[in-house]
């Protein structure tokens, strides 16, 4: 599945997904209007602060008395371009969030042998905002030579709006062929689409023990299935991910008595739904 037929399905199908989204307009939602109408007066932004006590869960919007933050700089749809059009490391450091800690991703992202280096792109697609409990952002779909693209997530902050590289690159602690070679048996941070499954097979064949749910990656021709031990706080998580049209979320999986040779892998931990997770996770070692 490619990522453009993902956005398409996800946008979509949004209320099927996240139904308490469409049923309420939440504070957080009406501070959002608010704050756009002062970004074109004044280009002055009041975006909702993030909520540390959610621990970074996402899987609905909620409303807050929290007071907002103001911040000043360019617009996200600025910021989005001047990251597409840069040409070194040091320029495209200037439009991430946490550039220290990610500057040995966008260096071999962008590196001889990294995907960034064959990558050109044609153009920007403006695509629905997003609010979570923590925070909200504008995202963009990255069109590619080829009819490729990628998801490029602008997020506001102090120090003004920047884009989530992790997200945009879909970062993974673990790549992809090693957790399907088992050579990495685990990973802390995999980003992924997911729905419900009835994928009962081989040690996952239990339904009383294991919720099913079938995932895919842009970065993976074939899908794979993801299983949550029933009554898990996992599971409780992920329970919300009722649509048979796939959702994005970022999850940390585990291969289990080689399950990784029938491309099947229990779910250990929810970071959120999206590819854009709260509290930054430790990158591995180059």
């Amino acid at each position: 599945m490619t990522l453009t037929e993902l956005q398409h399905q996800e946008d979509k199908t949004s209320n099927d997904n996240t139904s308490q989204d469409a049923q309420t307009m939440t504070k957080k939602t009406l501070l959002m209007i608010a704050a756009a109408g002062l970004a074109v007066l004044g280009g002055t932004y009041l975006l909702l602060r993030p909520n540390a006590n959610d621990g970074g869960k996402q899987d609905k919007e909620t409303t807050t008395d929290q007071q907002p933050t103001q911040w000043t700089g360019p617009l996200p749809k600025e910021v989005a371009e001047k990251f597409g059009q840069a040409g070194t490391t040091a320029e495209r450091l200037k439009w991430v969030r946490d550039p220290t800690r990610v500057t040995p991703l966008v260096e071999a992202f962008y590196g001889e042998h990294g995907p960034g280096n064959r990558e050109e792109i044609l153009g920007l697609k403006p695509m629905k905002a997003v609010h979570t409990p923590d925070f909200a952002y504008q995202r963009f779909q990255v069109k590619l030579k080829g009819g490729s693209s990628r998801l490029l997530a602008v997020i506001p902050g102090a120090d003004g709006a920047k884009v989530d590289f992790e997200c945009y690159t879909r970062h993974g602690s673990a790549t992809w062929p090693d957790l399907m070679a088992g050579k990495a048996t685990e990973a802390e941070v995999v980003r992924v689409a997911i729905k419900p499954s009835v994928h009962y097979k081989h040690l996952f064949s239990d339904e009383d023990i294991w919720r099913a749910f079938m995932a895919s990656s842009p970065d993976l021709e074939d899908p794979f299935y993801l299983y949550v031990r029933r009554g898990s706080k996992e599971e409780k998580r992920l329970i919300n991910f009722r649509s048979q049209k796939p959702a994005r979320a970022t999850l940390a999986i585990r291969s289990i008595k080689d399950s990784h040779q029938q491309r099947q892998f229990e779910v250990t931990a929810i970071h959120g739904r999206g590819w854009v997770i709260v509290q930054p996770r430790v990158l591995p070692e180059s």
